[in-house]
């Protein structure tokens, strides 16, 4: 494909991104004026760029990337020209507690609401002080005593907040976007959970879109109260959960995600990656169901009724599996980096509305046990497959208690009451009672050292080499595209993300051989069997 000539090049950034640029600067800036000139500061510099031959890899993180930088800029050169015409020292303005200064009165002659406004985003260290002297009418000594702060301290931010108040009252504030329309992210977690976090600290809009926000935009709390258009009391208390979360980190005076959120650009780039060798991909699978499934099958133990279309929907994603966790992977699905608060999950997000050309629904694997009994389960999340309580037992102890019954060859009548409950439950789920009424799985079931015989088959393969070369190359190139997207703040996370992503490839191996013919829609997809092993060690 022909590279774009310069001049579509500048076409393609001006239509793109003008107005987006225009919201930033003034999101940024806070008035129309300064976001009309920092709009036209960055155009500017991209299309001087582009005219000198730029052809950036990555559009959409190098325009923004010159946007921040131009803010940068605007930014420190409005604070240079502040401090210049500055009073030197605040102690040059007089703070008596009795008669108003002519600064004091012209705050107090200030519309209300305009001041009601502007103490809605001052930090709580200044909006405290201001609230004190100019609403409750306390003294500065007696601030200074109920504060633990000295007197000079007290009149120093009295001093600067009365700045940032009439600065701000000057200002036609602008509410971000996400002040009226707030978006959507979707979410996925893996690893140890046992305060119910990550998932507790997202149930509701306001942490998603502070979180969104921040995503590779280290932003303040008042940059964040602004384009939420929530008061700084307010943002301050979610912004403190966010951090105690981990989801959110501090650095300097602004907050970063502190886990990944793919964009949209970035989600769409990822899946382009993925569906690199996909062909590839396919006839390696196909070869490796023709010439190993009759052999897995003298290892496992089926249901009489299981066809091998219900065999494949398990084979298919687990051999991708076992390439995908043959990566040399510095932190993994299934052993995420230690959280700053001593847990150890994984987390990412995804930005909704990215347009990847297909319907792919996730496809995630459940699974648990103990005392040698465990229970996998590959979930597809649409098509009418997914199951109530996505596909794995609505207990552990349903899992044991099936474990031992197969391994004792119970039958139905032997069962006790209480037993028979549980039973009720799996009957026609995940076991059934065979002629003899002997309690039997409905499932793929491998009894002890039969599942290790299965994997020195498959990777034991000379067409598995293939699959993981071809696997790897997919995951290198994810990790690739997450680089230039995300912050270098990120950059230990990149490893988990890239695997997560990657798994992606179960659903398109199974969506590929579904239209190739290689497998079938199942007949009963009612069913909770399809794609779910038992493992008795």
């Amino acid at each position: 494909m022909n590279k774009p000539t310069n001049h579509s090049l500048m076409q393609d950034v001006a239509e793109a991104y003008m107005e987006k640029i225009f919201y930033f600067c003034l999101r940024k800036t806070g008035n129309q004026h300064d976001a009309e000139d920092l709009t036209a500061d960055i155009m500017l510099n991209l299309m001087q760029a582009i005219a000198r031959g730029t052809d950036p890899d990555c559009l959409h993180g190098w325009v923004w990337q010159i946007a921040r930088n131009r803010y940068a800029l605007w930014s420190d050169k409005k604070r240079r020209h502040r401090e210049h015409t500055a009073m030197d020292d605040p102690a040059d303005l007089d703070l008596s507690d009795d008669t108003p200064t002519p600064a004091e009165a012209y705050i107090h002659a200030e519309d209300l609401s305009l001041l009601r406004r502007e103490l809605a985003f001052i930090s709580a260290d200044y909006r405290r002080v201001v609230v004190a002297f100019y609403i409750e009418d306390r003294r500065v000594q007696d601030i200074a005593k109920s504060l633990g702060l000295p007197e000079g301290t007290v009149k120093a931010k009295l001093f600067r907040a009365r700045k940032l108040l009439k600065e701000g009252m000057h200002m036609a504030r602008e509410f971000g976007k996400r002040s009226y329309r707030p978006e959507n992210v979707g979410f996925s977690a893996s690893g140890n959970q046992p305060s119910g976090l990550p998932w507790s600290a997202v149930q509701r809009s306001v942490p998603k879109n502070i979180l969104l926000e921040a995503s590779n935009n280290p932003s303040t709390a008042e940059e964040l109260s602004i384009a939420l258009g929530i008061a700084m009391p307010y943002m301050e208390e979610e912004i403190a959960l966010l951090e105690q979360s981990t989801l959110l980190r501090r650095v300097g005076d602004r907050y970063i995600t502190d886990f990944v959120i793919l964009d949209k650009t970035t989600q769409e780039e990822c899946y382009r990656v993925k569906c690199k060798g996909r062909e590839e991909r396919l006839s390696i699978i196909k070869t490796l169901i023709d010439e190993l499934v009759p052999e897995i099958k003298k290892h496992a133990v089926l249901p009489p009724h299981m066809s091998d279309n219900k065999l494949l929907w398990w084979f298919i994603p687990y051999v991708l599996d076992g390439a995908i966790f043959s990566l040399p992977v510095r932190d993994g699905i299934y052993n995420p980096a230690t959280r700053a608060n001593g847990e150890t999950w994984g987390f990412m997000g995804y930005e909704e509305g990215a347009n990847i050309g297909e319907d792919l629904p996730p496809i995630s694997q459940n699974g648990g046990g103990r005392d040698s009994v465990w229970f996998c389960n590959y979930v597809v999340h649409s098509w009418g497959l997914e199951k109530p309580n996505g596909g794995v037992p609505q207990d552990c102890n349903d899992i044991l208690f099936l474990g031992e019954a197969i391994r004792s060859g119970r039958t139905v009548d032997s069962l006790s009451e209480a037993e028979k409950a549980i039973w009720n439950y799996l009957n026609g789920r995940y076991a059934y009672a065979d002629e003899n009424g002997k309690i039997a799985a409905d499932l793929i079931l491998f009894m002890p050292d039969e599942i290790g015989k299965i994997k020195a088959l498959i990777e034991n393969h000379p067409k598995f080499d293939e699959l993981l070369a071809n696997v790897t190359a997919v995951f290198d190139g994810l990790k690739a595209e997450l680089a230039k997207a995300n912050s270098p703040l990120l950059s230990d996370q990149l490893d988990y993300v890239a695997a997560m992503v990657i798994c992606g490839l179960r659903m398109m191996a199974i969506k590929d051989a579904l239209e190739k013919g290689v497998i079938a829609m199942p007949e009963e997809s009612e069913k909770a069997t399809l794609g779910a092993w038992m493992v008795l060690d």
